[in-house]
């Protein structure tokens, strides 16, 4: 969906106008509900689950490796 059907969907779920309530302030509600929905991830998951981080032993107490971007340009 793009932000434009949701803020129309919005609207007619909540038979509301846009004299009632901007397009800023659904967008504005809208990110406050997509935080909560990414605070409530991580405090299942018990982790940062949108930080892109792991842990190996591949060599002893070194955590921080780079990765290429494209794995095709390795030789």
């Amino acid at each position: 969906m793009t932000v434009a059907e949701l803020i129309t969907l919005i609207r007619d779920q909540t038979k509301t106008s846009s004299t009632n309530l901007s397009d800023a302030k659904i967008i504005s509600y809208m990110n406050i509900a997509y935080h909560d929905l990414e605070n409530a991830i991580v405090d299942r998951v018990g982790e940062d689950y949108f930080w892109d981080i792991f842990t190996t032993d591949t060599v002893v107490d070194q955590n921080e490796y780079t990765h290429p971007v494209n794995s095709a340009t390795v030789e």
